[in-house]
């Protein structure tokens, strides 16, 4: 082979190279993007901290708890991306928080995030509200006076929620406070029936829980 020969060949090789592009990195990269809305108000949220972690699987031994891999916070428009080298795991976790809302946690099969193409969620993230209500019996007859009253529509599911439990008055001196938390931006609806000396009668009232703030309603019976 003369040098002449050999030079070109060198040279088409290094063309070859250059020209096609390393899968290496795409064949072992995970990518998330993702999206976080308020569904009450059709709004993208900003600022959320979201954090991405993974149930790992190390020397062949399933860990049921899960770690950290990377966090970062939604743009104005409501948008996040995570790009990563992809691991042995078992599962991951994507956990939004915001001061002012409900967190969220997502846990995802390993299935469904393949290195070499893109998982792309959408997450709802619902603003506190607080309702306080004020039940007091304005119009006292006898001690056979009876109230009994509930949060029957709304978001009744967390820790210090609003419930769908029925409460209870009895007697002349009723006059109970109860402030719980609800989704806000949202209705929640109470029903309450009362019964005195004249009969019994039911009602319901629809009340508006702005985010971030405390409506009072109150019950005169």
């Amino acid at each position: 082979m003369n040098r002449l020969h050999a030079c070109c060949i060198l040279f088409i090789s290094l063309l070859l190279t250059l020209s096609i592009p390393s899968c290496k990195k795409d064949n072992n990269t995970i990518v998330v993007e993702g999206i976080v809305n308020d569904p009450n108000t059709g709004i993208k949220v900003e600022g959320v901290t979201v954090v991405f972690s993974s149930s790992k699987i190390t020397d062949g031994v399933y860990n049921s708890g899960y770690q950290e891999i990377s966090r970062t916070t939604t743009d104005a428009g409501g948008n996040f991306r995570f790009e990563m080298e992809e691991e042995r795991t078992s599962g991951y976790r994507i956990t939004l928080s915001k001061t002012g809302y409900f967190s969220v946690n997502k846990d995802i099969s390993a299935d469904d995030i393949k290195a070499g193409t893109v998982y792309s969620p959408s997450f709802d993230i619902y603003p506190v509200g607080y309702i306080k209500l004020h039940v007091i019996n304005q119009n006292p007859i006898d001690s056979s006076d009876f109230i009994s009253y509930t949060f029957s529509a709304g978001y009744l599911g967390c820790y210090e929620c609003c419930d769908n439990s029925m409460r209870y008055g009895y007697g002349e001196t009723v006059d109970d406070w109860l402030k719980c938390k609800t989704y806000g931006n949202q209705n929640v609806t109470i029903t309450w029936n009362v019964t005195k000396a004249e009969g019994s009668m039911q009602h319901n009232a629809v009340v508006y829980c702005k985010a971030n703030d405390t409506v009072t309603y109150e019950i005169y019976y």
